[in-house]
């Protein structure tokens, strides 16, 4: 760092209107009496090996939320020369991160950088399940609403009611990492963004909802499914075990392993429903 500093003094003007070498030295400490026209606000190195991150470098260290005084301001300080606009300072030092068990924002986003293309395709494969959750569900409540009135009532309240609800409150796809690694954002206030998002109460909720709905609301639509004969018994026990197991699967993979077991009970659901005749689809009107 001192000897970019001193490297960057003869040829860097901060002075309006001189030319370059003519103005003061540009500002690696982004302090002093006034706000440098320019200024190095970030610039770190970051080595990845297994579950260890370390970040060196001039950097922001930010984390968790308070109402008044956040003690990470002892290692990310303010400058309160404009007290209306105040700013974050970065500090120069080395941050490690050992992983242990999900991964970091900053591992995801090296993640991104190293498998743009494939994760991309991966999100854009979550457009059509996301887009045909809703109605599947709902095909599932009625092919056997008939043979399992109470339970498919309770499994589609949950079910529909968690999803409609995450669906409505969570952030969704695509994921900041990826917005990050296009668009070449900030890292560091990216992954802030994204934890305050994270820990706010109501995107709390919508995803205690969401995982309701998957679990327990597609349990029950399966157990309706096999109880009311609608389909083949094992499409509904495919369907109510691919649902309930899916966020206790140990990874991603084997995570969306459940989930395309769940789909295959969705399957059976509308093929049952396109088989159904006008008949059994509805009563008929009276008269």
């Amino acid at each position: 760092m001192q000897r970019c500093r001193k490297a960057s003094r003869p040829w860097t003007s901060q002075k309006e209107g001189a030319g370059f070498g003519q103005g003061g030295p540009l500002d690696l400490d982004d302090r002093g009496v006034r706000r440098p026209r320019a200024s190095l606000r970030r610039a770190t190195a970051t080595l990845t090996h297994g579950p260890l991150t370390i970040d060196a470098g001039k950097q922001f260290i930010r984390w968790g939320k308070a109402d008044i005084i956040n003690p990470t301001d002892r290692f990310a300080p303010r400058d309160f020369i404009n007290v209306v606009d105040t700013e974050f300072l970065a500090v120069t030092g080395v941050r490690a991160v050992a992983l242990h068990g999900a991964e970091t924002f900053e591992q995801t986003v090296t993640l991104y950088a190293q498998h743009k293309d494939q994760l991309e395709l991966l999100e854009w494969l979550q457009v059509p399940f996301l887009a045909l959750l809703v109605p599947a569900a709902f095909a599932v409540a009625w092919v056997s609403r008939r043979g399992a009135p109470r339970l498919t009532t309770a499994g589609a309240l949950v079910a529909l009611g968690g999803l409609c609800a995450g669906f409505g409150i969570l952030p969704g796809v695509p994921h900041p990492a990826h917005l990050t690694v296009r668009d070449g954002l900030d890292v560091g206030a990216v992954s802030a963004l994204s934890t305050a998002v994270e820990e706010h109460p109501i995107v709390q909720i919508g995803g205690l909802l969401f995982i309701v709905g998957i679990t327990i609301g597609l349990l029950l639509l399966g157990l309706a499914m096999w109880r009311s004969g609608a389909a083949p018994a094992w499409m509904g026990w495919a369907l109510a075990l691919g649902g309930f197991t899916h966020p206790f699967m140990p990874g991603h993979v084997a995570a969306g392993i459940g989930l395309m077991v769940a789909a295959v009970g969705f399957a059976g659901a509308s093929v049952a429903l396109l088989r159904m005749r006008n008949e059994d689809f509805d009563l008929a009107p009276s008269r």
